[in-house]
């Protein structure tokens, strides 16, 4: 799995760079293990401040990396949709996961988190990829937003 930046050359063009290789590439890599990666790399769960990235995954349901879409405060972040549609079409994703941190150990799902899950499952289907939903990322472990269960970290 790749980890990509996104380039804002200007406003008009974005590109995607590749910057990192995980380590664990395996075709059997489970879900729960990708959250592990994920979070073992950047460091969500300790965060202090938001940060939202882009899972994206292969027609295998095989992840093909993350991108950065934004950076915000202990309130929040901001839900870039231009450049979720562009961050997946660039990695050619075919499906796609958002997640997210809540800074300290609060994995409550606000209203806002509701509605940019919306927000995003529009642009998926606008350009005909599968939004799989949203994963919020706190010290305690992490909550999809369609079963609201809190899974503890396995390390």
């Amino acid at each position: 799995m790749k980890e990509y930046l996104i380039i804002e050359n200007d406003v008009n063009s974005l590109s995607l760079k590749e910057n990192f290789d995980f380590e664990n590439d395996s075709d059997e890599i489970g879900f729960e293990s990708v959250l592990n990666i994920i979070n073992n790399k950047y460091c969500l769960s300790m965060l202090e401040s938001e940060r939202l990235y882009l899972l994206g995954f292969d027609f295998l349901n095989k992840p093909i990396g993350t991108i950065l879409i934004s950076a915000g405060d202990y309130e929040g972040t901001y839900l870039y949709k231009r450049n979720i549609a562009l961050g997946t079409l660039l990695m050619g994703a075919k499906k796609i996961i958002i997640i997210h941190n809540h800074p300290g150990d609060n994995c409550e799902i606000s209203e806002n988190d509701h509605e940019a899950s919306d927000r995003i499952k529009e642009v998926a289907d606008l350009i005909g990829v599968k939004y799989e939903g949203s994963i919020i990322f706190c010290r305690s472990g992490w909550i999809d937003l369609d079963d609201e269960v809190l899974h503890e970290w396995r390390y």
